[in-house]
């Protein structure tokens, strides 16, 4: 194609900026030969665009190579900050990243907010581009203007890659490191709401603090109890088995016991009671696991738990609570037995169940449901 080397300059801009947004590459090429500025700033809806950034946007690798042949800048930044490796890894062009990077771009380049390559790839879960990045020299530490890390990116979106956070933290990364709002990975992980045992295990392998608490007092524990993930059970027996604080209260001292009562969630209920939780606590208005199981559908089931688990509680506010049938259980002698099974759960804590998985051939089959509390009522 033959381009008028005299015609209107500020005709050949405009033309190239279609040509490229088009992927028309003989065009650009023509177009470029007549005279066209390599490195031409467009403006698009107020912003600042380098050709290089808009033809890295169009996915035409042919088109990358062409104006990279002609000379383009390989860092040069948009309005944003971001070099033409940020918008390819946003848009998930594995080769086009691969390119820019053989040409020299600049792999730990912060936009304007300071996130680097490495955090959109982690966040896209795109394993291909976070091992190229690592690969060469991608820094796998460092934090954005917010304190986030490439690991935290990973474990903070919804569909959380497991694969991409094994790679990061096998390269390095740190699996403790808050950011500015004091979030870990491991609480992005259990914030998101399809977080997997095999994300939350390898954390907590690697020594990620269980008891570490987020401004308003929440920890690992009350992330879990408050989330209805399929794997949050297996997850909260996890937590418990490795030490994490059954008790923690929140900022305002509401234990995981209380949260468990407010959400009707048995099931975390029995794991709670069983590993040796406090039933008797209460939060800064006095009320406790007891109440909020009685308040919110007066929930027989979860009552008979906690009294299992030693709760103790006033006879006058069981009447209030319409719970009289509790007051005879609670003036009843300690039973020896349940005495006995509330000692031996809080001495063994989060690892009663898996003692009695390998110990099945030595306990009664009778006494099995009595200590793992599956005896209750339904």
């Amino acid at each position: 194609m033959i381009v008028n080397r005299y015609r209107n300059m500020w005709q050949i801009p405009s033309e190239l900026l279609v040509a490229i947004q088009n992927g028309n590459i003989d065009h650009c090429a023509a177009l470029l030969a007549a005279g066209a500025d390599c490195d031409q700033i467009f403006k698009i809806n107020s912003q600042s665009h380098p050709a290089i950034c808009v033809g890295v946007q169009r996915g035409t690798i042919k088109l990358v190579e062409l104006l990279i042949r002609s000379g383009s800048a390989i860092n040069r930044r948009d309005s944003d900050g971001r070099t033409p490796l940020h918008i390819a890894t946003e848009f998930g062009y594995v080769d086009i990243s691969k390119l820019l990077i053989q040409h020299r771009a600049d792999i730990n380049a912060g936009d304007n907010k300071g996130i680097a390559p490495l955090h959109i790839a982690a966040k896209r879960g795109c394993v291909q581009l976070v091992q190229s990045l690592l690969s060469h020299g991608a820094d796998v530490n460092r934090k954005d203007n917010t304190g986030k890390s490439p690991l935290i990116y990973a474990c903070g979106t919804p569909n959380i890659n497991f694969d991409v956070v094994q790679l990061l933290l096998a390269n390095g990364a740190e699996p403790d490191e808050k950011d500015d709002t004091g979030y870990t990975p491991l609480i992005y992980t259990l914030s998101s709401p399809n977080y997997t045992y095999d994300t939350v295990k390898t954390l907590v392998s690697l020594k990620a603090r269980l008891n570490l608490c987020i401004p308003d007092g929440r920890s690992p524990i009350h992330f879990i109890i408050q989330s209805y993930n399929p794997e949050k059970w297996k997850c909260l027996n996890l937590l418990l088995k490795h030490g994490c604080d059954i008790n923690q209260p929140n900022q305002i001292r509401q234990t995981p016991l209380h949260l468990a009562c407010l959400l009707n969630d048995k099931e975390s209920l029995r794991i709670l009671i069983r590993a040796g939780a406090n039933p008797n606590t209460s939060d800064v208005l006095g009320t406790t696991p007891m109440s909020c199981a009685a308040a919110f559908g007066k929930k027989k089931d979860l009552v008979e738990l906690l009294l299992r688990g030693g709760c103790r509680a006033d006879p006058e506010m069981l009447k209030i609570m319409n719970l009289s049938w509790v007051i005879p259980r609670l003036r009843e002698p300690e039973n020896l037995m349940e005495y006995s099974r509330r000692s031996f759960a809080k001495y063994m804590g989060g690892g009663l169940a898996d003692w009695v998985e390998n110990h099945r051939d030595e306990v009664p089959t009778t006494l099995i449901p009595f200590i793992l509390l599956q005896s209750c009522e339904n």
